[in-house]
């Protein structure tokens, strides 16, 4: 398997090797990037109890000297902190109480600008042929989805946002205050394709008034911590119903060990929609988190245009293609993923914080389409339909473009 090499991310702690990372968006922040490879995630092992962590995260941060960011009590059992590589070694190898350690690592929403849009103005509501494609608008009042990513206009007048039970993990730590309102406008947007309610103004979405909650986890510019999307996944795990859908539309650009094992304990309670990534590439070649944890309730999501053909920027996957993944991620029960639904991403136009719409092209527009109709079903028990493939899809085994 061929891996593009980036210093971003990638160590052996303990006689653990960790995969390389393929190589990250150039616009990546030389700051996040510098405290991405001085901050790290360790994991307690499964005998020790939530309501211990507190204790022995305070003393593991006393004893060595640390910088604590998170505690996790219920995806993962554990903390992250600034420190060096070494004390990482270190408390593994001699804390009993630590499963592992990996290092902290940068991820984004990656979402591109599309072919325009009208920004601050308030329009009659328009019904968007991507919404019209896959099954919607249908009725979603009542039900919930959890949107990790980077905030959502708390005030939108198209949108019914519940901040109640949201969640800043950009803030928490660093400034010691809490806002889930989007300073970047990709959650919004999101949270428009998904659940825009059906009124006279913007559009309508696809599981149209459906509750929205923000769980910030990305910053003004579109880019978080490994630590920070644990987090929130941790606050979801805590405080989500069965019946409600998580969307992660954000991707890391490496097999991460800690986002893995919370994804797949998150799925253990409700569904998860996430994204391919968009470097045009495939996921077991290039690994993605989440996009590359296998495991029913965890579904990934590449895009297609509006004429169904599969978009230049998505990335693909089919576990079928491959047959040595399990030697590049020993930790992985099911190291080889497949891309499981395409939905539209190109060219969607949804809304933006303050009003107005705008139009925005990635995967991560095409995932909100997926926990749409997914939270939709979510009442009817059963696994969502679709209609047609991804048309010229890079692998053996086009994705179903998924339908109501």
């Amino acid at each position: 398997m061929k891996i593009n090499i980036s210093v971003l991310s990638g160590f052996i702690v303990s006689g653990i090797s960790l995969t390389a990372m393929a190589s990250p968006p150039a616009d990546v922040p030389a700051s996040m990037a510098n405290i991405a490879s001085n901050s790290f995630i360790c994991k307690f092992q499964d005998s020790v109890l939530p309501e211990n962590v507190p204790v022995h995260v305070e003393q593991i941060l006393s004893q060595n000297g640390a910088n604590g960011r998170h505690e996790f009590t219920a995806v993962l059992k554990g903390f992250s902190a600034m420190m060096s590589e070494t004390a990482a070694e270190n408390l593994q190898a001699n804390n009993p109480n630590i499963e592992y350690c990996v290092q902290n690592a940068v991820v984004t929403g990656g979402a591109k600008g599309g072919a325009g849009g009208k920004p601050g103005q308030v329009q009659s509501q328009i019904v968007p042929e991507n919404v019209i494609r896959v099954g919607g608008p249908i009725d979603g009042t009542g039900l919930t989805a959890w949107i990790l990513d980077s905030g959502i206009d708390l005030d939108h007048p198209d949108l019914n946002v519940d901040a109640s039970r949201g969640l800043d993990a950009v803030n928490a730590t660093a400034k010691g205050k809490s806002t889930f309102d989007d300073v970047n406008g990709h959650g919004t947007h999101l949270a428009g394709i998904l659940a825009a309610i059906d009124n006279d103004r913007d559009v309508v979405g696809v599981a149209a008034g459906a509750t929205v909650v923000p769980v910030r986890v990305l910053n003004a510019g579109n880019f978080g911590y490994a630590d920070d999307l644990i987090m929130g996944m941790d606050h979801v795990m805590l405080h989500a119903s069965q019946l409600d859908v998580v969307n992660i539309s954000i991707w890391g650009w490496d097999h991460n060990r800690a986002i893995h094992d919370a994804t797949l304990n998150l799925a253990d309670l409700l569904p998860i929609v996430t994204i391919s990534g968009n470097a045009g590439a495939d996921i077991n070649a290039e690994p993605t988190e989440p996009g590359h944890v296998e495991h029913p309730n965890v579904i990934t999501v590449s895009a297609v245009n509006g004429i169904d053909e599969f978009t230049s920027f998505s990335n693909w996957g089919f576990a079928g293609d491959w047959t040595d993944c399990f030697i590049d991620y020993p930790d992985d029960p099911y190291p080889c993923a497949t891309v499981d639904f395409a939905a539209p991403g190109d060219d969607i136009l949804s809304l933006i914080p303050g009003g107005g719409l705008v139009e925005l092209r990635g995967t991560s527009m095409a995932a909100p389409h997926v926990a749409a109709v997914i939270l939709l079903l979510q009442k009817r028990i059963v696994k969502p339909d679709s209609d047609g493939v991804a048309i010229g899809d890079p692998d053996n085994s086009p994705d179903p473009i998924v339908h109501y």
